[in-house]
């Protein structure tokens, strides 16, 4: 009897291990086919369906070009100081950013003609919306400054694509945020400009102030105030939906 017992409890604790081999590499195989990384555990719903959103930056202007200016300030150094923050500021908060250019220059082999009869103007127009497109954004921005011979006007003003809805959504959502941040409210103006006469992705053209207006040629230059315009186009670009 007492060896019958002894088989009896030998065969019980080789049952025992064996389930536990069968529910140990049972256990594999389903998280094997079934698994669920670690990193998904906690994403929100909304996190789900959202997707980084690519800015294309266009410093207007550059090179032998300098856009408008005054004295020693050419707008084409004030676009780029400009639009590397403003890459800086939406790179922080999650977006992509493309930038057409990083340093004093124009897109193309024809800049260092000066003369008005050769190309290089349009040249580098149209190389800036290849890169942009080629980089496949969702938004262009092209930075800029503006000029009057009335010395009163200031102000920045969004110019849109008449070629797309998009456009003068975008365009608007960032007029009512710099009509919130400044007391010289503007509306927003379809634009005869070859960026957005051109462009097949949505696109706007911001003029930031007026580089022949005192006051705020002076407030341009001040760290401040080029903040409080950047993070309001960022505002705006926040209400666009592109789903």
């Amino acid at each position: 009897m007492k060896i019958i017992w002894i088989k009896l409890k030998t065969l019980r604790f080789a049952w025992y291990v064996f389930l536990i081999i069968i529910t140990f590499y049972l256990s594999l195989i389903l998280n094997y086919f079934f698994q669920i990384s670690p990193s998904s555990k906690n994403i929100s719903t909304s996190s789900l369906h959202s997707k980084i959103v690519t800015i294309g930056i266009d410093p207007g202007h550059g090179g032998i070009d300098s856009g408008t200016h005054y004295q020693r300030l050419y707008e084409k150094d004030l676009n780029l100081i400009l639009s590397l923050k403003l890459a800086e500021m939406l790179c922080s908060q999650g977006y992509r950013v493309v930038l057409t250019r990083e340093t004093d220059c124009l897109l193309t082999p024809y800049a260092h003609y000066k003369y008005k009869g050769h190309p290089y103007k349009s040249d580098d127009l149209q190389q800036r919306l290849i890169k942009l497109e080629a980089a496949k954004v969702d938004i262009i921005i092209s930075i800029h400054l503006n000029w009057s011979e009335f010395r009163f006007r200031r102000g920045p003003i969004v110019f849109y694509s008449e070629n797309s809805l998009l456009s003068q959504k975008i365009a608007q959502e960032i007029q009512d945020q710099f009509n919130q941040v400044q007391p010289y409210r503007k509306l927003t103006h379809s634009g005869d400009y070859y960026l957005l006469n051109h462009a097949t992705l949505p696109i706007v053209l911001i003029e930031l102030g007026y580089l022949s207006n005192q006051d705020e040629r002076y407030l341009l230059q001040r760290e401040a105030y080029q903040k409080k315009l950047l993070q309001a186009i960022i505002n705006g670009l926040k209400k666009i939906s592109l789903d």
